[in-house]
């Protein structure tokens, strides 16, 4: 009677301790997660998510950090990784963001953080042909971004489908990413 009063008395404090934890922990505020950094030569450049988990995108957060001053945030997206390091001193260090709304609609849009030698740190809008698989050139003048011609899979079925051309994308500073398209051939 009394080893199983002892295991009774055991497996209620092992349930209750789980409880307390649990409730313990849901009472816990919403804290970022840092997902990925990056040393540059301004600093750490840090990726952090806030917001819920899953496969439904309304909600997340993910902010964009260098050293502790917040250079951006990003809403409504399934992902946000590194997808480029470029370290060019005379230029300054480039960071390639891709961020993604999950599917294959649209697989992956695109974001540059520019940071100097002097401290300034820009962050581009996104740009992109959808395509999540684009070749990052570096040189000293900036970046060239090509992109390979998205289009969705279902597209090929339709008569007449032809490939888009490659894309590519040009930065040399600032705010802006230009789109060079290339030249159309005449027949």
């Amino acid at each position: 009677m009394r080893t199983n009063l002892f295991f009774v008395l055991l497996a209620a404090l092992t349930v209750g301790a789980g409880f307390a934890a649990q409730s313990a922990l849901s009472q816990q505020p919403d804290k970022s997660v840092v997902l990925q950094t990056v040393s540059t030569i301004g600093g750490d450049l840090t990726i952090r998510h806030s917001g819920k988990r899953g496969s439904d995108f309304t909600g997340q957060v993910w902010s964009v950090f260098l050293g502790k001053k917040r250079i951006g945030i990003i809403k409504e997206v399934m992902d946000v990784h590194v997808y480029s390091y470029n370290s060019q001193y005379a230029f300054g260090d480039t960071v390639v963001l891709s961020t993604a709304q999950g599917g294959n609609a649209c697989p992956a849009l695109f974001r540059v953080v520019h940071i100097k030698e002097d401290g300034k740190v820009t962050l581009t809008e996104e740009f992109g042909d959808c395509s999540d698989i684009p070749t990052v050139m570096a040189d000293g003048k900036g970046l060239r971004m090509t992109f390979p011609g998205f289009y969705p899979n279902y597209r090929a079925q339709e008569p007449g489908f032809k490939p888009p051309p490659p894309v590519t994308y040009v930065y040399q500073g600032g705010a802006r990413v230009v789109e060079r398209r290339a030249a159309s051939k005449k027949k």
